[in-house]
């Protein structure tokens, strides 16, 4: 395989990490929207299930069309969701800090984009307050967070996608590259 054909590929895949990652956030974003305001989700979490069941009944075949798609753009980002909504969005927020770290002990892209992923991850992870009080009365939670944190992770998946697009890549240079060596037997 020559340079040429090797740089050919590895833009093609940088181009299509970067849309994917942008497809994602923007397809959850609207996906979340329209499960928040047709269901009240995640408030109706925290609901009996005398509320939450009718509520589910009424929402009928559309509300689970929009929960299928809210799991569909999980899938877009190849964040698994093994056990549950709480454990999946763990994940994310593990991804999105290792993806941050490794942009800030790389350089690979700008280095904004690494800082702005580790706050958006920060405030989303106050996030599982809300999820955890779902299940454990009493659990502190920060109402906003889920708001802020969501839609700041989001946009820091748009940023990241079009860094990935935009940003030039660092190849290692020939005099970067150790020499070979070679020994006589």
């Amino acid at each position: 395989m020559t340079a040429m054909t090797t740089t050919a590929d590895s833009d093609g895949l940088r181009r299509v990490t970067g849309w994917l990652l942008v497809l994602g956030a923007v397809t959850f974003a609207v996906a979340a929207t329209i499960l928040s305001s047709t269901f009240n989700w995640p408030d109706i979490l925290r609901e009996p299930p005398e509320v939450v069941l009718p509520a589910f009944v009424a929402g009928g075949t559309s509300l689970v069309w929009t929960w299928f798609a809210v799991a569909w753009t999980y899938a877009i980002l190849l964040v698994p969701i093994l056990l549950g909504e709480h454990l999946g969005q763990l994940l994310a927020i593990a991804w999105s800090i290792t993806i941050s770290v490794l942009i800030l002990r790389t350089g690979i892209l700008w280095r904004w984009v690494g800082w702005a992923g580790l706050v958006a991850s920060l405030l989303y992870l106050f996030n599982q307050g809300d999820i955890l009080a779902t299940a454990v009365p009493g659990f502190p939670v920060f109402d906003l967070a889920g708001f802020i944190g969501s839609s700041l992770w989001a946009i820091w998946l748009i940023a990241l996608g079009l860094a990935v697009l935009r940003a030039p890549i660092r190849r290692p240079t020939a005099a970067a590259a150790p020499a070979p060596s070679h020994t006589r037997s």
